[in-house]
């Protein structure tokens, strides 16, 4: 419960609580004013219109003296007692007000602090129609200042990597990466692309013989290689850590061997300009681990409704990661693939635009056959002669987002 409510609803309580002392204090008084029926009264009445007081002396004449002597005394109101009572209750209600009062504010108060020390919290965002994530609390550190700093930088992702992100197949993930690298390659860039998908789709389009060398399933599974033995120059002008079936056992609920491996192991490789980590079509134990190595978050998704749809639980887990394994982790941006002329199409580009903001990164990739012949011939989209028109808009859009990938990295 947020301690903004819980403060309400303290107020609530204690002010009933006052209201019903009030009330029962003005009618314990009201009692006591009352008669009872049961008491003995005294007989007035016979007393008046009896004329004499013992010793003979006249009543009247007693009236008459005791109103001259104690005519100063009479002016005092009969109801002030009530008003004494009247303003009692006031200072207990304006009391009972105060502590409410600051018992909100310290609620407010407390809120705040707890904002304040969640700090570490990672920088992403919640779609539209939910509230923001709580941030979360930095973990209790010992030692000196400059111990601290520097253990710090030893704990952050190198911030050059990207999670290629999305638990929905087919929406284009491994192309764009493939494409996005080569765009960095002719911009001058040093690329390593990891492919983390047990379908092994991005080292085939790469002719990657996984027989040559260690893969990723020797890093992560193995443990007596590490990261920088399993990667492997390639024709694309990248270098690639492939990947085989056999790594769809560290994707398994079971977890094998050291499930942090990868964030330890990407901090080896800190030398090249641009990391792209190709995750598998899930949110399984492989893209839990990538999401942990990496510094950002790059989500690609067609404008279609069960993509975006999908997108729900996807931020889920990247708050969930940002939390507890990666307080480094921030979104990057969404990639909109395979976007079409459609009202469909435009109607949902509309909305990631709306929720999203300048986070949804332009230009947008159309639909083109090039980018599958491409990834079918093994060659860079870029270079597909047979389709020259496209190739040259293809090179354009993803030199776009090479650049885009290049600006973000200078606002870090």
């Amino acid at each position: 419960m947020a301690p903004k409510r819980t403060g309400a609803r303290l107020l609530i309580l204690v002010m009933g609580w006052a209201a019903f002392m009030v009330g029962g204090q003005s009618a314990w008084a009201q009692r006591d004013r009352e008669p009872s029926p049961d008491r003995v009264q005294p007989p007035t009445e016979l007393l008046e219109e009896y004329p004499f007081e013992e010793g003979g002396r006249l009543r009247s004449r007693a009236r008459a003296d005791a109103r001259q002597v104690d005519a100063p005394s009479a002016q005092v109101p009969v109801s002030e007692p009530a008003a004494e009572g009247g303003e009692g209750s006031l200072q207990v209600i304006w009391l009972v007000l105060g502590a409410a009062a600051a018992l909100l504010a310290l609620a407010v108060a407390g809120r705040r602090v707890l904002r304040t020390a969640g700090g570490g919290a990672a920088n992403v965002p919640a779609p539209k129609g939910e509230s923001a994530p709580p941030p979360a609390t930095a973990p209790p550190t010992s030692g000196s200042g400059e111990a601290q700093a520097i253990r710090g930088r030893a704990d952050r992702p190198p911030k050059n990597s990207y999670a290629v992100v999305n638990q929905k197949g087919g929406v284009g993930k491994t192309t764009v990466s493939l494409a996005l690298g080569a765009a960095a390659v002719r911009r001058g860039s040093r690329v390593l692309l990891l492919d983390l998908d047990p379908q092994a789709s991005a080292t085939s389009v790469l002719g990657a013989d996984v027989e040559e060398g260690p893969t990723l399933t020797d890093v992560m599974l193995g443990g007596d290689h590490t990261l920088r033995d399993a990667v492997r120059a390639t024709g694309w002008g990248l270098d690639l850590a492939p990947a085989d079936r056999k790594l769809r056992a560290a994707d398994t609920g079971v977890v094998v061997g050291d499930e942090a491996v990868l964030p330890r192991q990407l901090k080896n490789v800190d030398d090249y300009d641009l990391i792209l980590l190709d995750c598998p079509p899930n949110l399984g134990a492989l893209t839990i681990n990538a999401l942990a190595a990496a510094s950002n978050a790059l989500v690609v998704t067609e404008p279609t409704f069960l993509a975006l749809h999908a997108m729900e639980e996807l931020f889920d887990t990247l708050r969930d990661v940002a939390e507890e394994r990666n307080p480094s982790l921030e979104m990057a941006g969404v990639v909109l693939n395979r976007v079409e002329t459609t009202a469909e199409h435009k109607h949902s580009v509309a909305e990631v635009q709306e929720s999203f903001g300048s986070q949804v990164w332009e230009p947008h990739i159309p639909k083109r056959a090039i980018l599958q012949d491409a990834m079918r011939r093994g060659v860079p989209p870029q270079d597909l002669q047979s389709h020259s028109h496209y190739a040259i808009e293809v090179a354009e859009i993803f030199d776009a987002l090479a650049l885009r990938i290049e600006a973000f990295q200078a606002k870090q």
